[in-house]
């Protein structure tokens, strides 16, 4: 047996580690000395610890294989399977003028046309087959501004689903401010059951930036819309609250969390408080972006701030969203069969520069074209386990790379530090998890000797073997 690559090591107290495979996602407390010697041959292989180790990946018979074994099934996964996402953008329109936004500030209006949705709809039952899921974000702008033709479209998307089987899931973007009781049912009724909603902080940096009129903040607006619809719509209905962070509202978090308690936000199981660290719109190139450098945290302010408030929501009883990459490169931008469509159907790989003409790679109109674009083959040919900063990483097998759009965009490719920023506090919160799931004590916890250091996820051993497989 051998140690797995993908096995992250967290000295803790009394001699002990606590020891994360970020291919199967598991946790373990194990003494340093036992750990050394699992692969030693003390134990016969039929020994339940080996078993128990073994069928947690944290042992495998060669890590070089089990390595292999994960980058032909992450190509197979992107590749070959039926899986359809789709970021559906109802309208570029909305009734918000944040100045971060990817889509600028001068908004088009163009509304999801039902031509656009019959091709949609044709996809659908050309690419998925019976048990698929065809996964559906509703996007803008803001798209509960063109509720009915949502709910119509949604409809109709469901309709081509049952002719082959694929299972339709859908959740909508949203800032909040017509999310009510009854739209909300709306939704759910027509198999919506997710809302995320963005917001910016307390209520007085969230209304300095969030306004449908300037001088009329929208913060206990959404608020009331939010309790109105956990207290009165079917409880699967979940809502995952947004934060968008930044230097302007870092300092107002804990005021926002104090609000959230008191209007008694942590009694409900199907919400969650999500941090957002913000994209600078003029990586974008698009050409009426604000310059938001003043405001702009680096990855690892950013870090800090995600993992002091969720320690601080968990006090508190909330549910803090998951903030260790664990999505396997559950990424619309590498799939295959999967896009973001803007309103007249044109096709990207992207959200973040959606509004950025020059990133399309083709039009819903004539997929088979869009697969041989020199756009569309960028994406689709892009690997995490063919990048030298992803490729020696132990965290490779959970996170995939992070975001592709930091490889892949020529505007992304000069950053410096292009790993999800919880990385710079890994540990850390892998800690707070074991706390959590009550296998280790807060005094467990070895201040010299547990706290994040970014070079110990390197895997040094594969470097002859990542140049065999190229």
């Amino acid at each position: 047996m051998e140690h797995s690559f993908f096995n992250v090591v967290v000295p803790i107290t009394a001699g002990r580690l606590l020891v994360y495979n970020s291919l199967s996602l598991d946790l373990v407390v194990i003494s340093a000395e036992e750990y050394g010697q699992l692969i030693t041959g003390r134990y016969p292989e039929w020994h339940p610890r080996l078993v128990d180790l073994a069928n947690s990946g944290f042992l495998t018979p060669c890590a070089k294989t089990q390595y292999s074994e994960i980058a032909d099934r992450d190509y197979l996964y992107k590749k070959t399977n039926p899986f359809i996402h789709m970021t559906i953008m109802l309208t570029e329109s909305c009734n918000f003028s944040c100045a971060y936004c990817n889509q600028g500030q001068n908004k088009e209006s163009e509304v999801l046309s039902e031509q656009v949705v019959n091709e949609i709809c044709n996809y659908i039952r050309t690419t998925s087959c019976k048990g698929s899921n065809v996964d559906v974000s509703w996007f803008g702008g803001e798209p509960l501004l063109q509720l009915d033709t949502l709910l119509k479209s949604s409809q109709r998307l469901q309709e081509a689903c049952e002719t082959t089987g694929a299972i339709y899931r859908a959740r909508v973007l949203t800032n909040g401010f017509l999310l009510n009781r009854k739209n909300a049912l709306k939704l759910y009724s027509n198999n919506i059951n997710v809302a995320q909603v963005s917001f910016d902080g307390s209520k007085l940096a969230h209304d300095q930036s969030r306004y449908v009129l300037k001088g009329i903040g929208t913060y206990d607006l959404i608020l009331k819309n939010l309790q109105e619809v956990l207290e009165e719509v079917p409880s699967d209905f979940k809502i995952s609250l947004r934060v968008n962070v930044s230097a302007a509202n870092l300092y107002t978090l804990p005021e926002l969390i104090d609000d959230l308690e008191k209007r008694r936000f942590n009694q409900f199981k199907n919400f969650v408080v999500y941090w957002g660290h913000i994209y600078d719109p003029t990586t974008s190139d698009i050409d009426d972006a604000e310059n938001i450098d003043d405001i702009l945290l680096s990855h690892g302010s950013f870090g800090k701030a995600e993992l002091e408030m969720n320690r601080l929501l968990v006090s508190k009883g909330f549910r803090a969203s998951q903030t260790i990459n664990e999505t396997r490169g559950n990424c619309i931008a590498t799939q295959s069969n999967s896009f973001v469509i803007r309103p007249n159907g044109e096709l990207h790989k992207c959200y973040i520069p959606v509004s950025n003409k020059a990133n399309a790679c083709g039009t819903i109109y004539d997929v088979n074209a869009t697969m041989q674009s020199e756009i569309y083959q960028r994406w689709n040919s892009w690997s995490a386990f063919s990048e030298d900063s992803c490729s020696k990483c132990r965290l490779l097998a959970s996170c995939r790379g992070g975001c592709p759009i930091n490889y892949i965009s020529d505007n992304y490719k000069t950053m410096t530090y292009k790993c999800p920023p919880s990385k710079m506090y890994f540990n850390e919160h892998l800690f707070d998890r074991a706390l959590r799931q009550g296998i280790v004590q807060v005094n467990d916890w070895d201040e010299q000797r547990s706290p994040t250091r970014l070079d110990s996820f390197k895997i040094p051993e594969l470097a002859s073997h990542l140049e065999q497989r190229r």
